[in-house]
């Protein structure tokens, strides 16, 4: 019998990595294009716009008023990044901004009154310092510009803070009541497991894993969230606490005196000031009320992305609209309704095509659009985003060729060295029997799963994994986990995890091991499913085609269902009476179909139930070739989990 399980075991490994390779992973051109999307930060009068160019080139644009913040020679010196490219993210502040490389290097530039750059010799200054590099060198995984300090989000989970402590927005006493610059970072006591972060103007607030709010700094008006020392101004709260009645949150953002927090199921919850409708609903709009407890915003869903800027919000939606409301004073909101005033009512933006990501400065909102361009509204236009083509000189340049941006969502993989926990619903002392998928994977690395209380973020000695860039890689391994059957895994470089549960061991089981229906127990991307009788259009690009020959795949299906594939022209909403494909909850089902296509090469996909939809597309039919068949290399034209 031992034999026997062995043999089953082995074979079960096998076949779930053919399975997993062949129905998660993206072709590397299709993962490549899936991740460029442009990048943009806002703060006071600056734009910061991070440009992909080919083949993971980036250019970095740090626009401030009416010219570019430098990048001295050999700025980016550090760890060799992948293929001798780097992608970044940005933070914005008053008058500072904060860099983040892919690889976990942060660069900072801008004023530096208080520190808020680093420990250098302009501290004091207010010129606009070139970027130089700060802090540890790797492993920061987020990074935040308040009005005068600086939060980096380490890759285990703490945060560290410098600058200005007159509130005690760094969490710690150096420098409380006082504005003497503190240019040494240093970590924010009592504060574990983040994994988002927001820096306010003179406050701070974080995310926890378990989809809790924490807070600390200033709360004369209730900009914590929490009832210590609301409404109380001179008293600063120097060690986080969580926000009062506010969980399954997964991205939060700290404005001038007001708090926005995104939760998991596309809603936004306010709190703070209100004086010009900036939290989204009419009490006490106009007025310095402190609301110190986090409502929702009423007529908002599906959002995204968040932006906050002096005295108003905007939110990104997953169909591509932007809303806004609060101050309209000169136009930020992009909306004619409430111009030179303000508005407490969220409000769909004008906006001429589809949003693509969101960034917001004092009274200016910046907005990129699907046209590959990017769009200011508010205060002077022209001289808060640069000039098309941009300005001769101080753009940062990353090799390769610089284009506006290319199209798609970007996935973000999880951050270096991130310790992410399931849970097997296994408890007792034992182990898991998991198959571990790592997929999207930005370069070369591996991951480690035990359990979570003998698992430590940071490098590992030992893997259950490797996998490379854009490729989808399956183990079956054998994981311990602790009593309250948690069990984790630290990936190396920046990746999305998957993990299915396959059996248990434990000294009550026959044999010790209990084989158990495959249940997925995490999976780390996103993306909203095609609802139940929804039909996704899918342009294959192959204009002249008859039909096309695609492999669809349907996976984490709630319910059992079917897909129907024909022309758009053709297919009409409601039951069909043929079907491409049938699937059921827990399965990934892909099946190869032959589907007409309509003249511009678009054909569309009916789903009977909810659930994510790939199509990848492996050749044409047209009246020339031999056979009339044309192969081309499998390219991935759908894939619905990307959002």
């Amino acid at each position: 019998m031992v034999k026997r399980a062995r043999s089953t075991v082995v074979l079960l490994a096998l076949l779930l990595t053919a399975l997993a390779a062949t129905l998660l992973d993206a072709s590397p051109a299709g993962a490549a294009r899936a991740r460029v999307s442009v990048r943009l930060a806002a703060g006071g009068d600056q734009t910061i716009i991070l440009y992909p160019g080919n083949d993971g080139a980036v250019s970095i644009l740090d626009w401030r008023g009416n010219t570019f913040l430098p990048f001295p020679d050999n700025v980016f010196a550090g760890a060799t990044p992948p293929n001798g490219s780097r992608t970044f993210s940005a933070s914005a502040g008053s008058s500072h901004s904060l860099l983040l490389t892919n690889d976990g290097y942060v660069y900072a530039g801008g004023h530096d009154d208080f520190g808020q750059i680093g420990d250098r010799s302009t501290i004091g200054t207010t010129a606009d310092n070139p970027y130089q590099l700060i802090g540890p060198a790797g492993g920061t995984t987020a990074v935040s510009a308040g009005a005068w300090h600086s939060l980096l989000l380490r890759g285990d989970g703490t945060v560290q803070a410098m600058g200005l402590n007159q509130q005690g927005q760094l969490g710690r006493a150096d420098g409380l009541g006082t504005s003497t610059p503190q240019p040494t970072l240093a970590t924010v006591a009592g504060l574990t497991d983040v994994v988002a972060i927001s820096a306010g103007t003179i406050y701070s607030v974080a995310v926890r894993r378990d989809g809790t709010v924490w807070s600390w700094g200033t709360n004369n008006l209730g900009q914590l969230g929490r009832p210590q020392n609301l409404g109380v101004a001179g008293a600063p709260v120097i060690t986080p606490g969580q926000v009062t009645g506010l969980t399954d949150v997964v991205d939060v953002v700290a404005g001038n005196s007001f708090t926005y927090a995104l939760r998991r199921d596309g809603t936004v919850w306010s709190w703070g000031v209100n004086d010009r409708g900036q939290l989204g609903y009419p009490d006490d709009a106009g007025t310095f009320t402190a609301h110190g407890t986090p409502k929702q915003i009423p007529g908002l869903s599906n959002v995204t992305a968040l932006a906050s800027g002096r005295s108003f919000g905007a939110a990104l939606r997953n169909d591509g609209t932007v809303w806004s409301w609060g101050d309209n004073t000169v136009g930020q909101l992009a909306r004619a309704a409430s111009l030179g005033s303000y508005t407490s009512t969220p409000a769909a933006a004008t906006l001429l095509g589809k949003a693509l990501a969101i960034a917001a400065g004092n009274t200016h909102l910046v907005v990129a659009m699907d046209d590959g361009t990017v769009r200011a509204h508010g205060a002077s236009p022209s001289s808060v985003v640069p000039p098309p083509g941009g300005v001769a000189g101080g753009a940062y340049q990353n090799s390769g060729t610089a284009r506006a941006f290319a199209l798609g969502t970007t996935r973000q993989p999880l951050g270096s060295f991130t310790k992410t926990t399931l849970a097997t619903g296994q408890t007792g002392t034992g182990a898991a029997l998991l198959n571990l998928t790592m997929t999207e994977g930005v370069r070369t690395g591996y991951i480690t799963a035990d359990s979570c209380s003998a698992l430590t973020a940071g490098p590992q000695t030992r893997s259950n994994g490797n996998y490379t860039r854009n490729t989808s890689i399956a183990n079956l391994a054998v994981v311990p986990f602790d009593s309250d059957g948690s069990a984790c895994i630290v990936n190396e470089q920046p990746v999305n995890l998957i993990a299915d549960l396959q059996g248990a061991f434990t000294p009550s089981a026959p044999d010790r091991f209990t084989a158990l229906a495959p249940t997925r127990v995490l999976d780390t991307r996103s993306g909203t499913k095609p609802a139940a009788g929804a039909i996704v259009r899918v342009t294959t690009g192959q204009t002249g085609a008859t039909s096309a020959l695609v492999n669809l795949t349907m996976t984490e299906a709630d319910t059992a269902g079917y897909i129907t594939a024909d022309r758009c022209s053709t297919l009409t909403a409601g039951p069909q009476t043929k079907s491409n494909g049938n699937y059921t909850p827990g399965t990934n089902i892909a099946n190869l179909a032959v589907v007409p296509l309509d003249n511009d090469g678009s054909f569309c996909i009916y789903t009977e139930r909810t659930a994510h939809l790939l199509v990848d597309l492996q050749g044409t039919f047209a009246p020339t070739g031999t056979l009339g068949f044309q192969r081309i290399d499998p390219t991935r034209l759908t894939d619905t989990r990307l959002g």
